[in-house]
């Protein structure tokens, strides 16, 4: 076994290799390439430089990791995955994805902060949550990738008094982002990407505004819900946000439900979110109110490259 830089020709035995790792946690949706090209390809990824892979006696790719390096230089998330039975696989791909990190951070990091990553593990990986913890690795966060099926009739989504819908267009973007910084403020994790990557994000091919829900009281932003297809048969909203003014209003509920009607009316089967179990605004519960079920459970272990400067 080796560990290298991953080339883009690895993709489909890649991809492969990722669904294989999937089926056996219990997992029946499959990713195609074309879905994490997509997503690679974006213009703040580098999977060329940020991805590590390990191949096999035999050739074939048995896990890799890649390092989400962050525009804050201190801080990076790390996400790895190995095939069964290759679990000394999984000890060498995240020493080499903090090492990168670590040479990367300390060229910009203030000296007087700890440089840091944390590695995302779902639940049901035993043999990574044991690896983290053998490490030392400190658990800090405990997130839910929700779910909901739309299988069945959905509730009539009806926005409160007060509030109303307006297209998105790219002339909105710099007020929806700085709508979302002003939400996500006390967000755990949360780095706030850069506008000139949510351009990016508007301004790709397959973008669709109509997924983009931006609720006004007057001509103020009040609350938001960004979501995308993730394959042709599944979505995720990345963002879902309600300004504080705003909030205890209903707002959340009814912009989360006009989102999964109109992804019923496309005949789309499912849709997922992500949310801090211990979010301050109780989003467990509102998504749970608007028929949502927690599908997973994702855990995160903190590394600590450097305490401080000694």
């Amino acid at each position: 076994m080796h560990i290298r830089t991953f080339r883009w020709e690895d993709l489909p035995a890649l991809v492969e290799m990722m669904n294989r790792h999937a089926e056996a946690l219990g997992k029946s949706s499959r990713v195609t390439v074309e879905e994490v090209e997509r997503t690679w390809r974006t213009p703040y990824n580098h999977p060329d430089r940020d991805a590590f892979v390990a191949v096999g006696a035999d050739g074939q790719i048995i896990g890799y990791t890649i390092a989400d390096i962050l525009d804050d230089p201190h801080q990076a998330f790390g996400v790895y995955q190995v095939l069964s039975g290759n679990r000394a696989a999984g000890s060498v791909l995240m020493q080499a994805a903090s090492d990168h990190f670590h040479a990367m951070a300390l060229a910009n990091a203030d000296p007087d902060k700890p440089i840091t990553m944390d590695w995302r593990v779902t639940s049901t990986n035993a043999d990574a949550i044991s690896l983290c913890e053998e490490q030392g690795f400190e658990q800090v966060r405990q997130f839910y990738t929700m779910r909901i099926a739309l299988d069945q009739p959905l509730p009539a989504a009806v926005l409160p008094p007060g509030f109303a819908l307006r297209p998105f267009t790219l002339d909105d973007l710099a007020a929806v982002y700085d709508a979302k910084v002003e939400m996500f403020q006390d967000h755990w994790g949360d780095q706030h990407d850069p506008l000139h990557e949510w351009r990016s994000t508007v301004e790709a091919p397959h973008f669709d505004p109509s997924l983009w829900w931006v609720a006004y009281a007057g001509d103020a932003i009040a609350g938001i819900v960004l979501s995308q297809p993730t394959t042709a048969e599944t979505a995720w909203v990345g963002i879902l946000g309600v300004r504080r003014a705003w909030r205890k209003q209903g707002l959340a509920q009814a912009l989360l439900q006009l989102c999964f009607a109109e992804y019923q009316r496309r005949g789309l089967r499912e849709v997922f979110l992500g949310v801090d179990s211990n979010s301050q605004t109780n989003a467990v519960k509102l998504y749970q109110r608007a028929g949502m079920h927690i599908h997973q459970t994702v855990l995160y272990y903190r590394q600590y490259l450097r305490r401080t400067e000694s």
